[in-house]
């Protein structure tokens, strides 16, 4: 399945990765990629993850890290 981003969402993505760029450059290395891969197993796997919200979405944590994709 071919993953689509919202305005909204790759707004985040840009902060959150600014933000580490700034303050640890390993770790924005980390978090993009781990980021990376949830995104990748979202495509490849587009019913996993858990329901959230009310509009019945799928999320999935980023490896160890304190963001849901």
């Amino acid at each position: 399945m071919r993953v689509r981003y919202t305005p909204r969402a790759r707004d985040d993505l840009k902060a959150i990765l600014d933000y580490l760029a700034e303050r640890s450059p390993q770790g924005n290395a980390n978090v993009r990629r781990s980021i990376k891969k949830t995104i990748e197993l979202i495509g490849d796997y587009p019913d996993g993850g858990r329901l959230a919200g009310e509009q019945k979405t799928r999320v999935l944590p980023a490896g160890r890290y304190p963001y849901l994709i």
